[in-house]
């Protein structure tokens, strides 16, 4: 195992279900099932953005969300689960068009023309009180801090009720949330860094982790980098919207195969930002206002009215700001491909109401080793965003997963297995589709 790469892991051990990470914050995993909106009315969709505006504004000062949206294979369970409706004993034509739809639709999973949309949300917040001073001027954060066990039980019950309210929230949003369990994060952990090492995941000590999950030397070039033969690209939102609305990041379900949407928020302490939005305000006021001859500062004017907006919408609106790092993640084993799916991905962000975003060079591992899972963060290329846009651009949407069992599979237009159960309880009559 190299060890410098051990380093990029910030996790530090799992305890009933929660990440340690090596400052002493506590995180915890969450699944989540996309919502579809294809055949929403325009005012449920707007209900559904303004119950996510409500949630983040919620949020208390200092935790950090990170929302990962997955194109992935993973249809091999439901798969499985056809493959046994039909019994032995049944007709054999029966049989014979159950193993031809099975080997087909198997054969697209791993072609990856039948992909799963998942979606996953990790929290972090640090604890309610520090542990040690702060660095001196010169000096290093201090890392793997010694906690008591009393402590951490207790901060392990505050980090689970917050978890719990938030759960019931996501809830009612239609998220259907489900907590990920120790061996859950560890095998995606184990996935993301050693993505083709055919060697399944063997036993982890739970209180030190990062030594037993990196099997893959990280090879680092001019425009990404690569883990073993798996070759990775980074891209970073470099330019906002000029105008977001509700379910925009539905855009997103076009993303290539085998691609990831990390949207990391941080909570700031709000009256810190409203100070230095002020602040900006005066420098922009005194920039455009005090020239008394000569041509007028557009730049500075126009800087002045959207600053002015800003603070009028979270004084009087309620608003807050948050700092927001937007990644893509793109790898593929051919560079042909990886440089299709560029392509492709930096046109669909475009779509996003001119939104651009940018490929990343030399900063593609830095950038990646930061909002990596389930670290969670991401300082750079972070960018303030107010309550009304960010709650448009979180990937909470998804394709139509189906109603009932497995019954019967189709494809739906993103390629996506559906399954369909005419007898499902979710409909209210079995002869109408």
């Amino acid at each position: 195992m190299n060890s410098v790469l051990a380093d990029e892991l910030q996790i530090w051990g799992l305890e009933n279900g929660f990440m340690l990470y090596s400052d002493a914050s506590l995180g915890f995993a969450l699944a989540l099932t996309p919502i579809d909106v294809s055949c929403w009315t325009h005012e449920r969709i707007n209900a559904t953005g303004e119950r996510v505006a409500q949630l983040l504004n919620g949020l208390p000062e200092g935790t950090d969300l990170q929302f990962v949206q997955e194109i992935t294979q993973g249809s091999e369970a439901r798969l499985a689960a056809h493959h046994q409706l039909v019994a032995k004993a049944a007709d054999p034509l029966a049989i014979e068009l159950r193993d031809a739809r099975v080997k087909q639709f198997r054969a697209f999973d791993q072609a990856g023309k039948a992909p799963t949309h998942g979606l996953k949300l990790i929290v972090r917040r640090p604890m309610t009180g520090p542990l040690v001073n702060k660095p001196g001027l010169f000096g290093r954060a201090q890392l793997f801090h010694r906690l008591a066990d009393e402590r951490l039980s207790r901060e392990i019950a505050t980090v689970e009720t917050f978890r719990e309210g938030l759960m019931t929230e996501l809830a009612a949003l239609g998220l259907a949330p489900r907590c990920l369990g120790a061996d859950e994060i560890l095998d995606g952990l184990y996935e993301q860094w050693n993505p083709v090492r055919g060697v399944p995941r063997g036993s982890i000590d739970s209180e030190d982790v990062r030594s037993a999950l990196l099997f893959t030397d990280a090879v680092i070039d001019e425009r990404g980098f690569g883990l073993g033969t798996m070759k990775h690209r980074v891209l970073s939102l470099k330019q906002l919207p000029d105008l977001t609305f509700t379910s925009q990041a539905a855009l997103l379900r076009d993303l290539p195969f085998d691609s990831k949407v990390f949207v990391s928020v941080h909570v700031p302490n709000q009256l810190k930002e409203v100070e230095a939005l002020q602040t900006q305000r005066r420098f922009a006021f005194s920039m455009a206002r005090g020239k008394t001859v000569g041509a007028a500062d557009l730049d500075s004017e126009a800087k002045l009215h959207d600053l002015e907006t800003l603070l009028e919408k979270l004084i009087a609106q309620g608003e807050k700001v948050f700092q927001v790092s937007f990644n893509v993640l793109l790898r593929a084993e051919s560079e042909d491909e990886l440089d299709r799916q560029v392509a492709q991905t930096l046109m669909l962000i475009r779509e996003m109401s001119g939104a651009e975003a940018m490929e990343e060079t030399v900063a593609a591992f830095p950038i990646f080793s930061e909002f990596a899972l389930p670290n969670a963060r991401a300082p750079e290329r972070t960018r303030r965003i107010k309550t009304s846009n960010l709650k448009d651009l979180l990937p909470l949407y998804g394709p139509w997963d189906g109603v009932g069992g497995a019954s019967v599979l189709l494809r739906s237009r993103f390629g996506n297995l559906i399954g369909f159960d005419p007898f499902s309880p979710e409909l209210p009559n079995a002869n109408q589709l």
